[in-house]
């Protein structure tokens, strides 16, 4: 029943092989009169604005050191912590790893064969 209502209006896209490339060519135009039309609408906003910037010349870095206070301390407290974080180390080592400090013997406790009885020689 609708085709039957629609019978007299003709399709925009006739069966053609290049009907992609058409509708890309048709999205092109489009979207190059938008732009166009976007340009020209700024072009008539900004065409009433009477500010002008007064430009000088570019930013120029100086090449001097910059105080910054408190760097000192950080450091200072920095190199306190590594050196406490060396001592825990340290510590650590030689608590939990006795054989890699290199006891000689002294305070340390050698473990010798044991019989059970009376026997003594």
């Amino acid at each position: 029943r609708s085709s039957q209502r629609f019978a007299h209006v003709k399709s925009r896209y006739a069966k053609r092989p290049d009907l992609m490339e058409n509708i890309r060519q048709e999205q092109e135009k489009k979207a190059e009169y938008l732009l166009e039309r976007r340009r020209e609408l700024e072009e008539e906003r900004t065409a009433d604005c009477t500010f002008t910037p007064s430009v000088t010349e570019g930013f120029q870095d100086i090449q001097r050191p910059v105080a910054v206070s408190g760097l000192d301390r950080f450091f200072e407290l920095r190199t306190l912590a590594l050196k406490k974080q060396q001592e825990q180390m340290e510590r650590e080592q030689r608590v939990f790893r006795p054989e890699s400090v290199g006891h000689q013997g002294l305070n340390v406790t050698v473990p010798e064969p044991f019989q059970f009885g009376s026997q003594m020689t």
